[in-house]
Formats: structure tokens, sequence, C-alpha cells
């Protein structure tokens, strides 16, 4: 049974991990994309630019709820680790 549970457990760190890299790659993208909201606000509307500008946020607004849906995930993710954790070290107690 401790096999089973490390195994899981090994299976939700390396998804959790994937989870940690797939939001700090999110972040990026969205700090990049919010400069360029501001670059588009700046050139306004002189050079065309309320189109992309206008698109550009629905982007970041989009990828921000994706951001916190994966935050959320991780968490999870987390939880479920450390609940699987405590099973194993109460079956290695009593063993």
């Amino acid at each position: 049974m401790t096999y089973v549970f490390g195994h899981s457990r090994g299976e939700d760190d390396s998804f959790a991990k994937l989870m940690r890299d797939l939001c700090f790659a999110l972040r990026i993208s969205l700090s990049k994309k919010r400069r360029l909201v501001a670059e588009l606000e700046a050139l306004g509307k002189r050079e065309g630019a309320a189109k992309p500008l206008e698109h550009t946020r629905d982007i970041v607004a989009r990828d921000a709820v994706t951001l916190g849906e994966l935050v959320t995930l991780l968490a999870h993710a987390q939880v479920g680790m450390s609940l699987k954790a405590d099973y194993v070290a109460d079956v290695e107690e009593n063993e």
C-alpha cells in the first residue's frame, strides 16, 4: 500500500511541477501582453491602434482567468500531495 501512495505522490509532484511551470510561463506572457497594451494605449487612436488594443485587452483578460484556474489546480494538487504524504506516514507508523 505504501508503494501505491508513494507512486501516486510522485505523479502528483510531477503534475504540480508542470502546473508551476505553466503558471510561471503564463505570468511572463501576461506581463509582456500588459506592456503591449500600455504601448498601444500610448499610441491611441492616432495610429489606428484602437482595434488591436481591444483585441489585446480581451486576450489579457482571458489569460488572467486561465492563470487563476491554473493556480487553483496547483493548490488542489498540493493539497492532494499533502494528504497522501500524511496517509503514508500513518501507514508507516502503524507497520
